[in-house]
C-alpha cells in the first residue's frame, strides 16, 4: 500500500457529509456536491441515493493491514466498526446537529462485504 492509497482509506474513517436537500451523502476527496447530485439524479429517488451511495466498504482496508487471511467472527471487527461509527457520529454532530439518521452495517461473510451505510428514514 502506498500513502495516497492509505488516505483514500484513512477518508473514509473521517468522511465529510453533505447535506443535499435534506439528505447527509458521503462526500469522498475528489467529489464536488454537483458529482454527488448527478449521482443521485441516476436513482429512482434521492432516499433510493443515499442507501446506496452511503455504502462505505472497508473490507480491501483489512485486507491490505492484517492480509486476506482474516475473519468475519474475529471480535476485532465490531471494535473496528465501532471506530468508524464513532467517527462519522462525531462529524454529523459537529456539521449537521438535527438531522436524524442511523449508521448499519454491513456484515456480509457470502459477499465478502464489510463495512458501513448512512441512511435516513
Amino acid at each position: 500500500m502506498d500513502i495516497a492509497q492509505l488516505v483514500i482509506y484513512l477518508d473514509d474513517l473521517v468522511l465529510n457529509f453533505e447535506n443535499i436537500d435534506g439528505y447527509l451523502f458521503v462526500r469522498r476527496q475528489d467529489e464536488s456536491v454537483d458529482k454527488i447530485r448527478a449521482k443521485i439524479a441516476t436513482y429512482a429517488s434521492t432516499k433510493e441515493a443515499q442507501s446506496w451511495i452511503n455504502i462505505v466498504l472497508i473490507e480491501s482496508f483489512i485486507d491490505e493491514v492484517a492480509g486476506d487471511e482474516w475473519s468475519f467472527k474475529d471480535p476485532s471487527i465490531g471494535a473496528l466498526l465501532s471506530i468508524y461509527e464513532q467517527s462519522w457520529v462525531t462529524q454529523i454532530m459537529a456539521y449537521h446537529r438535527g438531522i436524524k439518521y442511523k449508521i448499519e452495517r454491513i456484515v456480509d461473510p457470502e459477499l465478502g462485504d464489510l463495512g458501513l451505510r448512512l441512511i435516513q428514514d
